[in-house]
């Protein structure tokens, strides 16, 4: 039976003749023999590249995810998550990783600060279409609430007041 190490070690040979599917295969093969975890990080760190090479981007996400788990300070894998979260339209956790990646590294990636200023923008316009989103789920819930009631949200109104709290009051009172 292959060690732990002998099966990374193939993989890495697969994976750079680009025979990415069955480097995945060995690195997983690899994790199933239950590694050390500062194996099980680089395991699923190359597990997360193979993935973005096969055009797996939500895998790629979570293989490096699982080894950030283990290890937050995993730069490898903070530079593959972010690139999965880029190409799966999730800019705003791209900037993230990118962030942190600057606070890890310095400038050991100086590509990264440019990322960044490209992302802003994007991750901006993702973080209102969170808020919308769950704006709109928050209306329908407090519609489906009210219904009984012959009212909707419609019939309510909401001010901020100069300190930043709000008030909700019914419409014409």
């Amino acid at each position: 039976m292959e060690t732990c190490v002998e099966l990374k070690d193939e993989g890495n040979a697969l994976f750079k003749s680009g025979e990415f599917s069955d480097a995945l295969d060995l690195y997983q093969q690899a994790l199933d023999q239950d590694p050390d975890d500062a194996m099980k990080v680089i395991l699923h760190s190359n597990r997360s590249i193979c993935c973005l090479k096969l055009n797996q981007n939500e895998d790629a996400a979570e293989e490096a995810s699982h080894a950030l788990k283990i290890n937050k300070e995993h730069v490898k894998s903070l530079l593959r998550r972010a690139q999965a979260y880029e190409l799966t339209n999730k800019p705003h956790l791209a900037e993230a990783d990118y962030k942190k990646i600057v606070e890890l590294a310095g400038d050991a990636h100086p590509w990264v600060p440019r990322k960044l200023t490209e992302l802003a923008p994007l991750a901006e316009a993702r973080r209102k279409e969170d808020v919308q989103e769950a704006m709109g789920q928050l209306k329908s819930l407090g519609n489906t609430l009210l219904k009984p009631f012959g009212l909707s949200t419609d019939n309510f109104a909401v001010k901020k007041d100069e300190s930043g709290q709000f008030s909700i009051s019914m419409k014409g009172q």
